[in-house]
């Protein structure tokens, strides 16, 4: 009995190291960066536009494909 209890005693007691993960994708901010520009400039584009607001709109919808 004493020898099936042994490696349950030594798994109840032993240190729990989490696995070391590598990033090697790139940062979401730096994505959103790009977005944010593109955003940014669709008012100056707009400009003069008969319907600013819906140009602005499908401008800003364009900047996150």
């Amino acid at each position: 009995m004493k020898l099936l209890l042994l490696p349950l005693v030594v798994l109840l007691f032993s240190p729990v190291t989490p696995p070391e993960v590598e990033a090697t994708c790139e940062a979401p901010s730096a994505i959103g960066d790009e977005a944010s520009k593109c955003k940014n400039k669709c008012n100056s584009k707009c400009e003069g536009a008969q319907n600013k607001s819906k140009c602005v709109a499908e401008c800003r919808r364009a900047c996150d494909k």
